[in-house]
């Protein structure tokens, strides 16, 4: 049998305690006051918490994303922007391919950054691309 990690209970724990929790809050959100009343327990929040916790957590989280997403379109350059070309991080990529190793295996090339001039070839075809020499005529 194998051992059994401490990552691994703590995580069985925590997804137990979480479906506990849950059957509780469904519990406390449906039942009405009076049943609660007589089973004992009158120490509880405001039904209102019921919808409004959540409907806060989903707002915060929408907010969160519209702003993460907002801040990266602030900052990215405009597209008529030498930047978008290059900058002081770009790494030219020199190799373009794929190729096999000694024992027959193929390589993925290294990271790098392709030139502008490549990518409209491939994609629009030389004679569309803006920055390729022009066709011979």
């Amino acid at each position: 049998m194998a051992a059994t990690s401490v990552t691994g209970v703590y995580g069985f724990a925590g997804w137990l305690a979480s479906f506990i929790l849950y059957g509780f809050y469904l519990l406390w959100a449906f039942i009405p006051e009076e049943q609660l009343h007589a089973l004992g327990i009158t120490y509880y929040p405001s039904k209102y918490w019921a919808l409004a916790l959540p409907c806060y957590v989903l707002v915060a989280l929408t907010s969160i994303v519209v702003g993460y997403c907002s801040l990266n379109m602030m900052d990215t350059s405009p597209l008529d922007s030498l930047d978008t070309l290059t900058d002081n991080f770009t790494r030219p990529s020199t190799v373009l391919h794929a190729s096999r190793g000694e024992d027959g295996t193929i390589r993925t090339p290294a990271i790098g950054d392709l030139d502008i001039a490549l990518v409209n070839s491939v994609l629009y075809g030389r004679q569309h691309s803006q920055f390729a020499a022009p066709a011979p005529t």
